[in-house]
């Protein structure tokens, strides 16, 4: 009788350790959801800030279509124009590390680059000379 009874005990001990563990474990993880819970709900917070606060704004009174394409195309094609100085400039630049290394597959990828970089600079021209958008405002930044 007596061993069933210590025995008994010892279970309740060892379960009631079992419980305590998986009580500390919530803890636990009620702390680390406490910790991303808060910046998460002001991430939340400031999204519908930005999208519930739409300002409406109105046209100007002669906009047509046509005028608001060929702006859009207009700050499309400067923006190519300077992102293609900027990589003629790298390219330049790779094309000289390349000569001083005398790597020809470094020289082949610089010229690649320096190419891309002319055909960017001068996409506007062609967009305009072809006639596809009836007027491209220029548009400096």
């Amino acid at each position: 009788m007596k061993l069933f009874e210590n025995t008994k005990r010892s279970l309740d001990v060892i379960s009631g350790k079992i419980v305590m563990m998986q009580e500390e474990k919530k803890c636990k993880c009620r702390k680390c959801m406490a910790t991303f819970v808060r910046p998460m709900n002001m991430l939340m917070i400031a999204f519908m800030f930005f999208a519930l606060s739409a300002t409406p704004v109105m046209a100007a009174g002669d906009t047509s279509v046509d005028s608001l394409i060929g702006t859009i195309v207009g700050i499309i094609l400067t923006m190519f124009r300077y992102v293609g100085i900027v990589l003629l400039v790298w390219g330049v630049a790779q094309f000289v590390m390349a000569m001083k290394r005398s790597d020809s597959e470094s020289k082949g990828d610089a010229i690649q680059t320096i190419i891309a970089a002319i055909v960017l600079i001068g996409l506007k021209t062609v967009v305009t000379s072809l006639g596809i958008v009836d007027s491209i405002p220029d548009v400096e930044f």
